[in-house]
């Protein structure tokens, strides 16, 4: 079960990710695309960080 949670969170995390990389092709919103991904990608991490803590 854990794996599983371990790979969904990955799944998770490269479709948020590939989508605004996708899009960010117009250089119009690069910037807002880099933001996002970095403000995503904390709390994506903080949020899986807290889910391992829970399970240990």
């Amino acid at each position: 079960m854990r794996r599983r949670n371990i790979a969904f969170t990955l799944v998770f995390i490269w479709a948020l990710l590939g989508i605004p990389v996708k899009q960010s092709t117009i250089q119009s919103i690069v910037l807002t695309v880099a933001l996002s991904i970095t403000v995503l990608t904390a709390t994506l991490t903080i949020l899986f960080y807290q889910r391992i803590k829970h399970y240990e």
